[in-house]
């Protein structure tokens, strides 16, 4: 292996642990987003639940479609 391989190992590394740093970086990102959309998502569910077990008085809105 002469300097140039050596280099070239080097170049390739850095670029992979670039890669891999934004990649975690994204997945960062999405697990953030699907936190909160789960998050809304069982808040709806639950408010609904407790609207059709006569738990809470607000009204249920009309679905699409009803």
């Amino acid at each position: 292996m002469d300097y140039r391989d050596r280099s070239h190992n080097i170049t390739f590394l850095d670029a992979l642990t670039r890669i891999m740093q934004l990649a975690m970086v994204t997945l960062r990102k999405v697990h953030k987003l699907s936190e909160m959309v789960i998050n809304s998502m069982l808040d709806l569910i639950m408010g609904e639940a407790l609207v059709y077990s006569g738990l809470s008085h607000r009204q249920t809105p009309q679905l699409e479609g009803e």
